[in-house]
């Protein structure tokens, strides 16, 4: 069936006045037509149909699909402090002096003089 089916059967009675020797030629059986508006109206059907549930799938999709799969509840102010006073327990911040200590202690050498 042709695409525009439905709408080329509406058209047809007003150009039949016009051209009525040709259409004497390509005139079909009184129950053709009512089949033919039949077959579109089916084709129709089944295209409104089809897109339908492709429209459904595509909403369907998108209310699934891009929830989040391992959603999980913010952190609390407790569990934050929790989680630095082990990360402190573990392993102990560096005082700066110690640094400084650690940074300097190479350079420094003992000089011995003549007497």
């Amino acid at each position: 069936m042709s695409r525009w089916c439905s709408r080329s059967l509406r058209r047809e009675p007003r150009r039949r006045s016009r051209l009525r020797p040709l259409l004497a030629s390509r005139r079909r059986a009184p129950g053709a037509a009512a089949e033919a508006a039949r077959a579109c109206r089916r084709a129709t059907s089944a295209r409104v149909w089809a897109a339908a549930l492709v429209a459904c799938l595509a909403v369907a999709y998108l209310v699934v699909g891009t929830r989040p799969v391992d959603a999980k509840p913010p952190l609390t102010m407790e569990q934050i402090d929790a989680g630095i006073r082990q990360s402190i327990e573990d392993k102990p911040l560096v005082s700066p002096a110690s640094r400084a200590y650690d940074a300097i202690i190479p350079s420094v050498v003992r000089v011995v003089g003549l007497r």
